[in-house]
């Protein structure tokens, strides 16, 4: 009878239905033993990384086999650094080993560890995974038709399905590691363990040259050798029912408290800066010497106050000068030097009066020339001496007309050149034009300053601006006149304001939405330019599900509680939110009324308990 053939992908579906079955049996005959199994940092997720590095080390062989034959190796140096990545994300070595992870900030700037550490491993956890992303970007014709190659074969589509698969679980993570009729994070951890096995398969068979067949018996084996890797760190089954029987552990008692449900408001948190509602730069209109400054550094004034003044001895000459040079055209248009009177009458002027009485005798001599010509007791050439007279005395009245005019003209000029002068005068005094403060002194008296140079810098503080930017995902829910609560470092009290601007867009950069609120300032206690955090409270209540913060327990960045289910604990993923005071609020994971274990410890799921009365 001719053995079984199946090629590697057939294999690997085998291999993983095997392992999945063998899971699903140890689950439904001891569902405790099953939950440690698929745990964090348990029996599943360390065969999880055995199989990736096995993979890794096959990729390692493939490539110095084709390097030695002169071949490319862009595809293994690809396989070993996903490989690499893989068993080092399931680990978190860099959280193992420094207790943070090395690519934050706080790994940076913590004095737990000296420089001579924090720098190397930055360079190998940053910089060795970007030199060979460089390297094959550099490669990346090599690399995508060796890829090609490879899908082409049986091999290639069993690792490229295995290294999908873990991507898609990766991305949806957390509906797959709460499935109801499976432990915490049973379907996650399985289906990563189906990737890797898929994974190595495929690798395993280009390095063997089983592309195409395999025979049954290695199938038997590599079954064999999965289920054995499952049971090197539990038990079997069978002798996991026995062992409670023999060994039953002790019962610990434990103190429970009830998840709890508060009608808080739903809030918007965000970080923002106060600024101030106005800022204004004074400066005089008009250049002078610095003569006084009555104000300084936190100087409070009030809109109209007296700020600087300039020396006023050159103004007022000038007024003076102006005043002067107004008499002067008032008196040559017939007016009192001191009067306000600016009105007159062309025809009552000296100069028009002179020039009509020319006129009207020139005008009386033509008319009585013309007479005695008619006579002819005169000559005709008479004649036209007085009608020449006559036109040139006309033309002096209009031109006297036109001067009066002139004149008045220029007394406006003057007027207005005097009420130049006046505010000129004026404008040595610079006042505040609002309410507020001085942030900034910049002169001394007997400094010479220009026109327009700045003095001080006054500042409105009631009310202040407070400039924040919140997540676009949030931002749904900000509408103009919602109440803002804040508060700013150093200071415990929590101030209150407004909602009183939304920008139009969202910032493409960091895809945040600019919001404006206005924090009353009456007192002064709030500063501009201080840093704050804000809630805007979007809702004014909402249920929510709170749990003492003792009961909270938090490993390698996970956040879990314990609760008590059939008389033992089981463990529960939960997603945190705000902190209030001794309780925490929990947005996900955990139900109103579920019983949770206080101050759990070093307790693990699993473990039978009994509830302190």
């Amino acid at each position: 009878m001719s053995s079984v053939k199946l090629d590697c992908r057939g294999v690997a579906a085998l291999v993983s239905l095997g392992v999945v079955g063998v899971f699903l049996v140890i689950g439904a005959i001891d569902p405790a033993l099953g939950a440690r199994l698929v745990d964090e940092d348990n029996v599943v997720e360390w065969l999880q990384v055995l199989l990736a590095a096995a993979g890794g080390v096959l990729a390692f062989r493939q490539g110095r086999a084709a390097w030695r034959a002169g071949q490319p190796v862009t595809l293994e140096v690809a396989i070993i650094a996903a490989m690499t990545l893989i068993c080092v994300g399931e680990v978190d070595l860099d959280r193992v080993v420094f207790g943070t992870k090395v690519i934050s900030t706080r790994f940076f700037v913590s004095p737990k560890y000296p420089l001579a550490a924090r720098l190397p491993a930055a360079v190998v956890v940053i910089g060795a995974p970007a030199a060979v992303g460089v390297w094959l970007l550099v490669h990346v014709r090599q690399l995508w038709r060796a890829a090609l190659d490879g899908l082409r074969q049986p091999w290639g589509q069993a690792a490229t399905f295995g290294l999908v698969l873990f991507l898609a679980v990766e991305v949806f993570e957390r509906p797959l590691g709460h499935i109801r009729w499976l432990p915490l994070h049973a379907g996650e951890e399985l289906l990563e363990l189906v990737s890797a096995v898929f994974i190595f398969v495929g690798l395993l068979a280009r390095g063997r040259d089983i592309m195409v067949r395999m025979s049954g018996r290695p199938l038997i084996l590599i079954i064999l050798v999965a289920l054995g890797l499952v049971g090197c760190r539990g038990e079997h089954p069978a002798a996991a029912q026995e062992t409670p029987k023999t060994q039953a552990p002790p019962t610990r008692e434990v103190r429970v408290v009830t998840a709890a449900e508060r009608a808080l408001p739903r809030a918007v948190t965000a970080t923002g800066t106060l600024a101030a509602e106005d800022q204004v730069t004074l400066s005089a209109k008009v250049a002078g010497r610095v003569e006084s400054i009555d104000v300084d550094l936190g100087t409070r004034v009030r809109r109209g106050q007296p700020i600087a003044r300039l020396d006023q001895t050159d103004f007022k000459l000038r007024v003076e000068q102006a005043e002067a040079a107004l008499q002067q055209a008032r008196a040559r248009l017939g007016l009192a030097p001191a009067g306000k009177d600016e009105m007159v009458e062309p025809e009552k002027t000296s100069i028009v009066r002179q020039a009509r009485a020319v006129l009207d005798e020139a005008r009386l001599t033509r008319d009585r020339s013309v007479k005695l010509v008619d006579q002819q007791f005169i000559a005709r050439a008479q004649v036209d001496t007085a009608e020449a007279n006559l036109q040139v005395a006309e033309g002096r009245y209009q031109d006297a007309l036109e001067e009066v005019r002139n004149r008045q003209a220029v007394l406006a000029q003057r007027r207005s050149e005097l009420e130049l002068a006046r505010q000129q005068l004026a404008d040595t005094l610079v006042v505040a034009p609002v309410d507020g403060a001085v942030s900034q002194r910049q002169v001394s008296p007997g400094e010479y300053l220009g026109a327009g140079a700045p003095m001080a810098t006054l500042v409105r503080i009631h009310p202040l601006r407070l400039r924040m930017a919140v997540p676009e995902r949030e931002a749904t829910s900000v509408r103009v006149g919602q109440l803002v609560r804040l508060t700013i470092d150093g200071d415990p009290a929590v101030h209150t304001g407004r909602v009183v601007r939304l920008a139009p867009i969202v910032q493409e950069l960091n895809r945040t939405l600019a919001v404006e609120a206005e924090v009353p300032n009456e007192r002064g206690q709030l500063r501009a330019g201080a840093f704050a955090r804000a809630d805007i409270v979007t809702e004014v209540a909402q249920p929510i599900v709170t749990v003492p913060a003792s009961s909270l327990v938090v490993f390698a960045g996970v956040e879990k509680v314990l609760v008590v289910r059939g008389g033992k604990t089981a463990e529960v993923r939960v997603q945190t939110g705000r902190r209030l005071g001794e309780e925490i609020e929990i947005l996900e994971g955990l139900k109103r009324g579920e019983s949770v274990v206080d101050k759990p410890g070093n307790l693990t799921g699993g473990q039978a308990v009994s509830v302190k009365p």
